[in-house]
């Protein structure tokens, strides 16, 4: 683009190619994003209040340890079980509000990556059609600064 409009060439619309393809990445990366934040929240709002359910009975666990030596067989089993199931409700919990956030990092990772191999793709073609003549006007130097 620089080098057209410098040197009085024209400006042909492939040079755009890189720049468009960017823009539509940058734009399909920042909608997902967005309609993933709703839904980050909610897992994350719903990871808390587990949490929140775990700690208190961990809490009354902590507070009434000596007197649960009085408690009989079936007593215990039941304070056993009742934190047992807290504690596997909030797990779940957690490892689903885990899975999400690195699944929204995961996309954001493979758009960018995808995006930089396929303009060294366009950029490494068009230096070819360059050497081959059937291009002018595309150095090495301008596909590094692609690169």
């Amino acid at each position: 683009w620089y080098k057209a409009t410098s040197a009085g060439g024209n400006l042909q619309l492939d040079s755009f190619i890189p720049a468009l393809f960017l823009l539509l990445i940058a734009s399909l990366a920042f909608t997902v994003i967005t309609f993933r934040r709703k839904m980050t929240a909610k897992f994350l709002e719903d990871r808390m209040a587990g949490e929140e359910l775990w700690v208190e009975v961990f809490a009354w666990l902590a507070e009434n340890g000596r007197k649960l030596y009085c408690l009989g067989v079936r007593e215990l089993a039941r304070v056993e079980a009742m934190f047992t199931s807290k504690s596997s409700e909030f797990v779940i919990r957690h490892w689903r509000a885990r899975d999400y956030m690195n699944d929204s990092k995961w996309i954001t990772n493979w758009l960018g990556n995808g995006a930089y191999c396929i303009i060294l793709c366009w950029a490494a073609f068009k230096l070819l059609q360059s050497r081959l003549g059937m291009v002018e006007s595309f150095s090495s130097g301008d596909c590094l600064i692609l690169i």
